[in-house]
């Protein structure tokens, strides 16, 4: 053998020891993709799910996820999850809405610093679909240990997350166990991705925006609005000021002064009440561009604040539909938070509605709190309708009547 020959045959053994060596890697990576991803999602699910409850949705069909041939078989068997695969615990942990989603949002890679459960399950998918994706050759041993200890700090967290060490004594479990190198790469090779973006219906996903931008109306606007007329008069107070003006009130809201002046409180009058107090009794000064008017971005009088609260609420009650696209949504919710800070500030930081809104962007909310709200706000609509329709009325009523004296 001349040296030629030598060098030739030396690179040649290299080659087929690391190409061996790299198989061997994909492999026992697949092996943790395989027979640990799995199970630890399944863990997950079974803390924020409850496959019961699962089950009783599915049977009648409140679920209107996209669902393959093979899921819907799994699907047939809960309460048991056991072969529920990482994709379908995904599909279910998303759509009904059980943890925030990941800071960098649900199909895209997590910065270091975000650690919270919704950020490892993606990091789980993303890992997922990495061993998936990777040649056999691109599986390095700085890539192979790097990959294993990402998930070691992943398998922490999910334990803390759930109170247990379940996850990275199986992890220790599979990492020592042997395996057939081949049959784990002819596995691997029929592998498909797990789908992380196309899991919700868009239809779904507007309504759940519609809800959530809801909720700040509903519940944290209005806690705003009584914060504001409590900080300024007692419901006594100004239930006696009313007194010359009930006739301008509505039964209805006669009715809630009433009660408010029994109880002291403000906790029964809604929006439209405490606007019309505000404005008619003066209790705040009025807005830059007077009641009734569009505040300018630049005008930052309280009073300025209680009209665009207002100009949301009606806005959103009058819609056609319940579309509500992402840039529409985040838009909202940025205008909201500056509401929520300018109120804080308003009350001496005694009070956290600016982290309230931010929270509601992205806490936890089923479907049946969606419907909750969405409804909510349209019963404001039909509330509104049928007030002017009887105000229409009376006044046909007041009209004709002189006519005919």
């Amino acid at each position: 053998m001349n040296k030629f020959q030598y060098i030739i045959g030396t690179q040649q053994h290299t080659t087929g020891n690391m190409s061996t060596a790299s198989k061997e890697r994909q492999a026992r990576l697949y092996n943790i993709v395989k027979n640990l991803f799995p199970k630890v999602m399944q863990q997950i699910f079974k803390e924020c799910v409850s496959p019961r409850g699962l089950q009783g949705k599915y049977k009648q069909k409140f679920i209107t996820i996209d669902f393959t041939a093979n899921e819907i078989s799994l699907m047939e068997r809960l309460p048991n999850i056991d072969d529920f695969t990482i994709e379908l615990c995904y599909k279910i942990l998303r759509y009904e809405n059980v943890f925030s989603e990941p800071s960098c949002k649900w199909g895209n890679v997590p910065h270091d610093t975000e650690v919270e459960i919704g950020d490892d399950v993606q990091r789980i998918l993303n890992a997922t679909n990495d061993v998936i994706s990777r040649k056999s050759e691109e599986i390095s041993q700085l890539y192979y240990e790097e990959f294993q200890k990402r998930t070691q700090d992943v398998l922490k967290r999910v334990d803390k997350y759930l109170c247990q060490d379940t996850s990275i004594q199986l992890y220790q479990t599979i990492q020592s166990s042997d395996i057939d190198i081949t049959d784990m790469l002819q596995q691997l090779a029929l592998m498909q991705p797990v789908n992380v973006i196309q899991t919700v219906d868009e239809d779904s996903e507007n309504i759940e925006r519609y809800s959530r931008v809801s909720r700040v109306i509903i519940d944290t606007f209005l806690n705003i609005f009584r914060d504001i007329i409590r900080s300024n008069i007692s419901a006594n107070k100004l239930y006696q000021m009313c007194l010359s003006h009930l006739k301008s009130f509505s039964s209805d809201q006669q009715t809630v002064l009433n009660g408010a002046n029994s109880s002291n409180s403000y906790d029964s009058m809604d929006i439209t009440l405490i606007y019309k107090l505000l404005r008619q009794l003066s209790l705040i000064s009025p807005p830059t561009n007077g009641w009734g008017n569009k505040p300018e971005k630049a005008d930052m009088k309280l009073a300025d604040d209680v009209e665009r609260i207002r100009r949301y609420r009606n806005h959103l009650a009058h819609r056609c539909n319940t579309n509500i696209g992402t840039d529409e949504f985040d838009d909202y919710f940025d205008k909201f938070r500056d509401i929520g800070c300018r109120m804080d500030l308003n009350f001496f930081n005694k009070t956290n509605y600016e982290r309230l809104i931010k929270l509601h962007k992205t806490c936890s909310m089923d479907k049946q709190m969606q419907t909750k709200y969405m409804n909510a706000l349209k019963q404001l609509e039909n509330i509104k309708c049928k007030v002017y329709t009887i105000s229409v009325f009376k006044t046909y009523l007041c009209y004709y009547s002189s006519q005919n004296l």
